[in-house]
């Protein structure tokens, strides 16, 4: 008689959650285990997506994972003592019923192990053992997996008699191991920077984040960069230095390499290229209260091309405004991408989804989630020789996107379909950030605050995504004082502008006061 032994362990991590099951298979207990596996089908479209499945004989959990030593399908009986089949999902959380149904050579259903848990998040996972005493049929075997009774992916590997049946595969270096979340956390915080935005009037009046690689580049969002006078780099030992020049740049793909002293770090290195996949783990930096910053884990759960903007990953994990510009690893700590990528220059993060949200079909539109980072493969290698341009040229060639000065002065500003009276004076109705030229014109609207007092004129401009003037207002006369309301309006026919991403600057005297992206679609 044979033995069966099941072991259960179950574990909740931030991200992913891991579930085991060590098997000795027992024929004699196939038709329990049967009884016990019921289910019906999923109606619809699949509910589980799967994101990876691998097999292998050993392993370890890391960082929420499980890590195989030899990930492989091919095992030798007497040779092998268990064999490791491992899955990743992406699916509603909430309790649920896994199965695991192993299948050998045959096609017969050696045993069924089921059981229940509550998946805390969308992302979750779970490996099942089964461990080899010599006597199982050759063959190739399957092992199944169910959730809810819904088919959940399946993972087939190949049984071979004996060892030495088929000659081992030759000895060769140690598998690579990730690094621990704390060897993580440390790799990244010392290649890592804040990068300060600094106006004319050498105030900052931005913080993002920057990182040094292999090669002595310190590489950043464009964002970081979009209309600063100067910016400020503090690296992690605290010091600090004044950067006025870009080596190289790409304003739609967001990223930019300063002209920095040499770096006092050994930089991070760059992952082999297509080694990531929808699914795989990732990790970044988020700064946190005074300077430090806290290490936050997340997957990689799509990839997409957009118009002008290129390549975007998209990481389920949302990054403030404070790591846009950090790097994004795997579990070795080998950076895959930059954090950032907005999708439209001079808009941040927000901005950028709501503009790069198309209607669909239907008549609504469709809106990205979670966070962007830019492709590594983007960013070029090997500029450290190239002849830097300063800030104030990339300023002079139009590539930088003049920065909004006194907000203060607006109380409320609008892009609206139509204007309404009401008590006598004009106000913005159906406001939107996406038009189509079957709207014919839209509206400006901006309510000025009389608490800050301004004789002079307003104008307002219209420019394209790659900052081009497009038009600009006569002046109008304003004279703000207190206990008065004042509020200005301009009119922007849409017949002779293109489909496309536009920005809409309003001034008092020669300051930017208010700025609004907007997309006009056919």
């Amino acid at each position: 008689m044979i033995v069966l032994n099941i072991k259960v362990r179950i574990r909740s991590f931030a991200r992913l959650t891991v579930f085991a099951l060590a098997l000795i298979l027992c024929a004699s207990f196939v038709g329990k285990a049967l009884a016990q596996g019921g289910g019906g089908g999923a109606v619809g479209g699949p509910t589980f997506k799967v994101l990876r499945s691998m097999a292998g004989s050993s392993g370890k959990e890391v960082n929420g994972r499980l890590v195989l030593d030899d990930p492989r399908t091919v095992f030798y009986l007497g040779q092998d003592h268990k064999i490791i089949v491992y899955f990743e999902w992406e699916g509603p959380p909430g309790q649920h019923k896994f199965e695991g149904i192993w299948k050998n050579a045959d096609s017969k259903v050696t045993l069924i192990s089921d059981f229940q848990y509550i998946a805390p998040g969308k992302l979750f996972s779970g490996y099942w053992t089964m461990l080899l005493s010599g006597s199982e049929s050759p063959g190739l075997w399957t092992l199944e997996a169910h959730i809810d009774g819904e088919s959940a992916g399946e993972l087939s590997f190949q049984l071979i008699a004996g060892p030495g049946t088929v000659p081992p595969v030759a000895a060769g270096p140690p598998p690579r191991q990730p690094l621990t979340t704390a060897g993580l956390y440390k790799r990244l915080a010392e290649v890592s920077v804040y990068v300060d935005k600094i106006d004319a009037h050498g105030k900052a009046v931005a913080r993002g984040s920057g990182f040094y690689l292999d090669d002595g580049q310190l590489v950043t969002a464009f964002q970081n960069v979009d209309g600063a006078a100067m910016l400020r780099v503090i690296s992690a030992d605290g010091t600090a230095q004044e950067v006025t020049a870009v080596r190289a740049w790409n304003r739609w793909q967001d990223w930019a390499i300063l002209a920095v002293i040499g770096a006092k770090v050994n930089g991070v290195s760059r992952a082999a290229p297509k080694s990531w996949t929808v699914g795989s783990v990732c990790y970044f930096l988020q700064p946190s209260s005074g300077s430090g910053r806290v290490l936050a884990d997340g997957t990689i759960v799509g990839q997409n091309t957009f118009p002008q903007a290129g390549e975007r990953m998209n990481i389920a994990e949302s990054p403030n405004r404070g790591a846009i510009g950090s790097p994004l690893t795997n579990e070795f700590g080998d950076v895959v991408g930059m954090v950032g990528g907005s999708l439209a220059p001079g808009t941040d993060m927000l901005g950028s989804y709501l503009l790069a949200s198309a209607p669909n079909g239907m008549g609504s539109a469709s809106y990205i989630r979670d966070g962007l980072a830019v492709p590594i493969n983007l960013i070029p290698v090997g500029t450290s020789q190239e002849a830097p341009t300063t800030l104030e040229e990339l300023t002079r060639k139009g590539q930088m996107v003049p920065l909004v000065n006194s907000e203060h002065k607006v109380v409320v500003a609008e892009l609206a379909l139509t204007l309404e009276k009401a008590n006598g004076r004009s106000m913005p109705t159906n406001p939107s950030q996406q038009f189509s030229h079957k709207d014919q014109k839209i509206w400006v609207y901006v309510n000025w605050n009389e608490n800050m007092p301004f004789k002079g004129t307003a104008t307002m401009a219209v420019y394209d995504a790659d900052n081009r003037a497009i038009a600009q207002s006569n002046p109008l006369k304003v004279s703000l004082r207190s206990g008065s309301i004042s509020s200005s309006t301009w009119e922007i026919p849409l017949a002779p502008l293109r489909s496309g991403i536009f920005r809409v600057d309003v001034s008092l005297g020669d300051e930017i006061v208010w700025r609004r992206f907007f997309r006009l679609t056919d």
